[in-house]
Order: structure tokens, then sequence, then C-alpha cells
């Protein structure tokens, strides 16, 4: 007997991931009229802005904020009548070696000068000194990072040393941007930094009601979403793209005029047959932090001052962040949120780490804490795109040469910074080339 022929499917548009970068491409496609399929290999909208409910309280799985001065997350919020709440962040902590922590308010820059980290002449100059660094030129646009001149090329920590003073380098700015990107500023563009600190500096942290994952359920709601959909291949033909996928265990062949790719830059190579030259050549060159999201539940109440912890990278090899989780403040019991290191995550997501290891660096770092449990783990492998020294430039060069007129177009925060606005703002750019190319 003759084997049936594999069922192809003809779809005008197909984004592949349904993180909030490739919502944000088909959104804006089906506002315009298009036809368009989401494939998502996970069975929640979102990426790392998801959000799921444990004990009923909201628990973020990625980030974990967004900020009022995201233009088009935020001008989709009141399109979709989706109202942000501000987040009660008073404190962020430095803890130390011997578990003493330094704290300042991250809404109030002048606190600063009560650090108790460095000495006072090094904390003034750290606070009179950063504005100056925000506005020597070249000024970065983060929506058209452009004009980065060599400061693209200059390590940060070296670049930004020299300007606050090493102490303040590795006492603030080091474990901030650790705990948030999960990498060194010994290995960071000077130019991501500067534009990243700027966005610090005058942000004011949102979130929503049902947690930051809201927002990707909203899109994905109005969307057609397949689920549990594990792109195997994306093939280029003479005048469409083939995408083979298999779903719930089946193997399933689409045909699409244009395919949005809209997973991790770092993964792009593992289903794209036949890159040309100029895809191979910068796709090998993107790469990413590791993160683990730990959600911890305690019997007792622990004390709730709306702090962050954040750790030194250089000391403290485990730990990136604890944190109180800000949707849980008014519950009987204590929920944290515990975020691994990139190092020490490799080693959890590759066997190395168990979770009652996990269980006793949490409580070296805040003291005994009865019946403390691990309620949910969420593993990242690619969690942050690394902005290394001369990376914005490579990005540059690849928008520019890269075909515009192909079938295959790509968006994620490795194209357009490392952080939820700039991967939703990508995500609209894409879409846009499509309709228009």
């Amino acid at each position: 007997m003759k084997k049936p022929k594999t069922r192809v499917d003809e779809v005008d548009y197909i984004v592949i991931g349904a993180g909030i970068s490739g919502l944000a491409a088909a959104t804006y496609l089906k506002d315009h009229g298009q036809q368009v399929l989401v494939l998502e290999s996970g069975q929640i909208p979102g990426g790392r802005m998801s959000s799921i409910e444990l004990d009923r309280v909201p628990a973020d799985l990625g980030a974990q904020f967004i900020a009022k001065s995201y233009k088009n997350i935020i001008a989709k919020n009141k399109e979709l009548g989706l109202p942000a709440l501000a987040l009660s962040i008073h404190k962020i902590g430095i803890q130390q070696p011997n578990n003493s922590i330094n704290y300042f308010n991250p809404a109030m820059p002048l606190s600063l000068l009560s650090f108790k980290g460095l000495s006072f002449g090094k904390r003034l100059r750290m606070i009179l000194t950063l504005p100056y660094i925000i506005m020597k030129p070249p000024y970065i646009n983060i929506y058209n990072p452009q004009q980065v001149g060599d400061l693209d090329n200059q390590i940060a920590a070296d670049y930004f040393g020299n300007i606050i003073g090493n102490s303040a380098v590795t006492e603030v700015l080091d474990p901030v941007i650790h705990g948030l990107a999960f990498y060194s500023l010994q290995n960071t563009s000077a130019a991501f930094l500067k534009a990243m600190t700027a966005k610090l500096l005058t942000m004011r942290p949102l979130s929503y009601a049902r947690g930051i994952g809201e927002l990707s359920q909203k899109l994905a709601s109005q969307l057609q979403v397949k689920y549990g959909a594990k792109v195997i291949a994306i093939e280029r033909g003479d005048d469409r793209v083939l995408v083979n996928a298999i779903i719930t265990g089946q193997s399933k062949t689409y045909r699409a005029k244009k395919v949005i790719v809209a997973v991790p830059g770092n993964t792009v190579l593992n289903i794209l047959k036949q890159p040309t030259n100029i895809e191979r050549q910068f796709f090998e060159k993107v790469e990413y932090s590791s993160a683990v999201i730990i959600h911890c539940r305690a019997d007792i109440p622990l004390p709730n001052d709306s702090s962050v912890l954040f750790y030194k990278p250089q000391e403290e090899k485990q730990l990136a962040s604890i944190h109180m989780n800000p949707y849980a403040q008014k519950e009987k019991k204590s929920y944290m949120v515990v975020t691994l290191g990139s190092v020490f995550a490799k080693k959890y997501l590759n066997g190395q780490v168990s979770d009652k290891e996990i269980l006793r660096i949490i409580q070296n770092k805040i003291g005994p804490v009865p019946n403390l449990e691990i309620l949910h783990k969420t593993p990242w492998a690619s969690a942050v795109p690394l902005y290394y020294p001369g990376y914005i430039k490579l990005v540059n060069e690849f928008q520019a040469t890269y075909d515009r007129d192909d079938m295959i177009l790509y968006c994620g925060d490795y194209l357009a910074g490392g952080y939820t606005e700039m991967a939703f703002t990508s995500g609209l750019d894409a879409a846009k080339r499509a309709i228009n190319t």
C-alpha cells in the first residue's frame, strides 16, 4: 500500500514563538487584516513574560516588571483596556559575604548618599557622575540604537569605573545588573549599560493585577495559537516557506508566504535549514545568560519591606537575587522569589544541583525558616541576550545586510535590547516589514 501523503496546510503568515515579541508581531498582523498562525512549544503564552498562579497567588516566571516609559507596551495596555499597576519597591539591598545588607531607595537616587557599602566621598562621586555619563555623547536612543560610536566596543566595567569609580561599579552597578540580566559588567558593552542605566534611573516599575503575564495572556486569547508545537525545521522554498513541527506527537507541515521567527537568537540555527552565510555568521555569535526562577513558600510570615536583595557576582556564585512576591503581601504565608545566577543556573540545568541544596543555600542567606519549600521552578537556558562589547554593531550590521525582501524575518530582544519593551518593539517592527515587503 502507498503511504498517505502528508497534509500541508497553507497559511499566509506563521509566527514561531508566543513570547512577547512573537505575540506583538502576530497581533500587528491580525490587526492589519492578515491571516496568522502562532506556533508555541510551551503550554502557556508569554515566554519570559509569563505568569501562573501558585496557591491562587500570581507568580511571574521571568520578567518581573514593565516601566511607565515603555511607550509601545503602555500604548497596547490602553488599547486593550488593561491597567498597569505600580509596584512598590522601596529598597534595593546589596547583600555582603557576611550576610549584612547595604540598602538604597531606587526611587530616590540621593538615598545612595547613605549607602554604607561605599565611603561618603565615593558615594558623592557616583551620584554626581552618573547623570554626566547619561548626558555625555553619544546619546543612545533605545528605540533606534544606531549611533553608538566606539562606546559599544568598550567594556562597561572599565568605562563606568573610570568615571564613577571602580568601587561603585563593584558595590552597586554590577550586583544590580547581574540580578536583572544575570551577567557581569566585565563582559558587557558600555553602550548597552549606558542605555540600561538611563532606564533604571528614571524607571517606575509597573505590573498587572494577575501578574506580568496578563498582557501576554490577553494578546494570545485574540490569536490562533497552537501550544505544544515543537518546530523542527524551517526551509525556504521557491515562493513559500515550509515549516515542519511536531504537535501533540504528530508531524505537521505548513506552507506560509512569510515566517517571523521569534525564538531566542541562540536557537535559530537549530531549526533553520540552509541558512545564508549572513544568517549563519550572525546567529553563531548570539549568546545568552542562563537563570532559574524559583518560587518558595514558608508557613510563617516573614518581614516584607518591599525590598529586593542583589548579590555581588564576584563573591556570590550561586544566587542573583531574592525578593518577596509582590502579589502576596496580604497572605498569611510568605512567598518569595529566588533567582539563581547564570553559572549556578547552568549547573542546575545540567542536573548538578538538587532542590535540597537550593533550600540550604536560601536559608544560609535569609536565616532559618521553618517549612520552607519550593513550589515551582522555571529554568531559562536562554534568559537574557548578552550585549557583550561590539554586539550592538554586530546587530546593526546584520539588520542592514540581510535581505529585507526575504520570506523569513526575525524578532526578539537579542535584536533590540535585553528587556521586554524592546522585545515587544522588535515584534512590531518585524510585522511591519513583513507586510511592507
